[in-house]
C-alpha cells in the first residue's frame, strides 16, 4: 500500500508503527525514522543502531552529533563514519567536540583524519598538543594518513612537539611507548622514510633485527636527530643508550 500510495502513505503506515505496542513493528519505524522524525527521540532510546543505520542513508548535518555519538557502539560505528564522511567540512565541529570525550575520542580523531578539511586539520593539531598523551598519539596517527596536507605552520608544531617528546623520553616508565610516539612524528615531519617498521623492528627482542633497525636509521634519520637522540635526554636511560649507541 505503502509504494502504490506514494510518500504521504508511508509516513502514515510507520508513523503508526511508531505509536504500536508491537516491539518488531517499532523496529520497522526505527528503519524509516528520517521520514517520521517525531518519533525520533524514542525510537532512537529503543534501537540505536537501526535509527543511526536509516539517518545514515542520507546524512544531514543536524544529526552529525547523533553520528559522532554513535562512534562509540562498534554496531553502528561503520554507518555513523560514512555518514560523517560524507558530511565532510560540516561535521568537524562535533567531531572536535567529541574529542573531550573518553568514549568517543579516539574514533573521532581517527575520522577527522579521513576529513579532507582545514578544520579538520587544524583540529589534530590542536590535540597534538593535548596533555592527554592518549589524545596526541591519535591525533598524530590520524594526521599520518595524509601527512602531505599539513602546512608549513602545523609542521613547526609538530616539530615542536617532537621536540618536548624527545625531552621527556629520557625520564619515561614505558620507553617503548615513548619512542613509538617519538618515530610517529618523526614520521609526520618526513613522511618518506618507513620509521613505522622501523620502529618495530628496533623493539624486537631479536638483536639481529635491532642492529638492522639501527642501520636503517643511520640511513635515514637526519643528523640533528639522530645526535639530539644520543647526546640529549635519551642517553640518561639504559635502554636509550643500548638502542642508539651506534
Amino acid at each position: 500500500a505503502a509504494r502504490r500510495d506514494g510518500p504521504d502513505a508511508v509516513r502514515r503506515h510507520l508513523d503508526a508503527w511508531a505509536r504500536s505496542e508491537d516491539p518488531e513493528l517499532r523496529r520497522a519505524a526505527a528503519g524509516g525514522v528520517a521520514l517520521v522524525e517525531d518519533h525520533l527521540e524514542p525510537l532512537s532510546k529503543e534501537f540505536p543502531v537501526e535509527v543511526v543505520e536509516a539517518l545514515a542513508r542520507r546524512p544531514s548535518a543536524k544529526h552529525a552529533a547523533r553520528f559522532v555519538q554513535a562512534l562509540g557502539d562498534e554496531r553502528a560505528f561503520t554507518a555513523a563514519r560514512d555518514a560523517l564522511l560524507r558530511l565532510g567540512p560540516e561535521a568537524v565541529s562535533p567531531l572536535v567536540a567529541a574529542a573531550d570525550d573518553p568514549e568517543t575520542s579516539g574514533p573521532a580523531l581517527d575520522v577527522l583524519g579521513e576529513i579532507d578539511a582545514a578544520g579538520s586539520r587544524r583540529a589534530l593539531l590542536a590535540a597534538v598538543e593535548r596533555e592527554d598523551v592518549q589524545v596526541r598519539y591519535r591525533a598524530a596517527r590520524a594526521l599520518a594518513r595524509h601527512p602531505e596536507r599539513i602546512e608549513e605552520e602545523g609542521l613547526a608544531l609538530v616539530r615542536r612537539r617532537l621536540e618536548k617528546e624527545l625531552d621527556e623520553a629520557g625520564k619515561s616508565a614505558e620507553p617503548e611507548w615513548a619512542l613509538e610516539r617519538i618515530f610517529l612524528f618523526l614520521s609526520l615531519l618526513d613522511p618518506g622514510p618507513p620509521f613505522r617498521k622501523i620502529c618495530l623492528t628496533l623493539l624486537s627482542g631479536e638483536p639481529a633485527q635491532r642492529a638492522l633497525a639501527i642501520e636503517l636509521l643511520d640511513e635515514t634519520l637526519p643528523a640533528e636527530w639522530r645526535t639530539r637522540g644520543v647526546a640529549g635526554s635519551w642517553s640518561g636511560s639504559g635502554y636509550w643508550g643500548s638502542a642508539w649507541a651506534w
